[in-house]
């Protein structure tokens, strides 16, 4: 006869082997998305944002700037400096616009070369997905092109003169000083 007490047996064979089956292949799931865990990606996608509210506020800045050259009268000295505000709006608009363009792109390459690097760390012997080199380098590079450089301008050192000193040469005497009147 078939009793209760069989029955949970056979319940729980196969909820363990339910288990059994299922719990290792759930362990492997891919990652749908793998870019998001990655530095560079989101800093592509961060400085992309940044472009294109840049870009929109000049946008408006460049309507503004129009409306300003319509408005001014002709031949009067207004009308060249709000048609040189209006040009350079322009360049900066055509900047922003380069610069939206140049951010998409670097944010698709940046997607698929993420999506790439993480198939091959799934394969054993394959290389981790995260280079910790290439981020230091993408940082270095960073600083380098957000860094102001000046390079035709010196330093100023404290062994060197200052600019209320005058430096001139021996026997001269500076501008603006007074020599004192000279006794026979």
């Amino acid at each position: 006869m078939f009793y209760v007490e069989h029955m949970k047996n056979l319940i729980f064979t196969l909820i363990f082997l339910i288990f059994g089956v299922i719990l290792p292949t759930s362990c492997q799931k891919k990652d749908h998305a793998p870019e998001l865990s990655d530095v560079i990606f989101i800093d592509l996608t961060t400085e992309l944002d940044i472009a294109q509210k840049n870009l929109v506020s000049e946008e408006a800045q460049n309507k503004k700037t129009k409306a300003e050259l319509d408005a001014v009268v002709p031949q009067t000295g207004q009308n060249k400096y709000a048609a040189k505000r209006y040009f350079e709006s322009l360049n900066n608009l055509d900047l922003y616009r380069q610069q939206v363009q140049y951010f998409k792109i670097a944010v698709e390459l940046r997607r698929s070369d993420v999506r790439y690097r993480y198939q091959e760390s799934l394969l054993p012997g394959g290389r981790p997905m995260i280079d910790l080199k290439e981020i230091a380098d993408y940082k270095i590079r960073l600083k380098l092109q957000k860094a102001k450089l000046s390079w035709g301008k010196k330093r100023a050192s404290p062994e060197e003169p200052s600019q209320k000193e005058a430096v001139v040469p021996r026997g001269t005497v500076p501008v603006g000083h007074v020599s004192p009147p000279t006794t026979h």
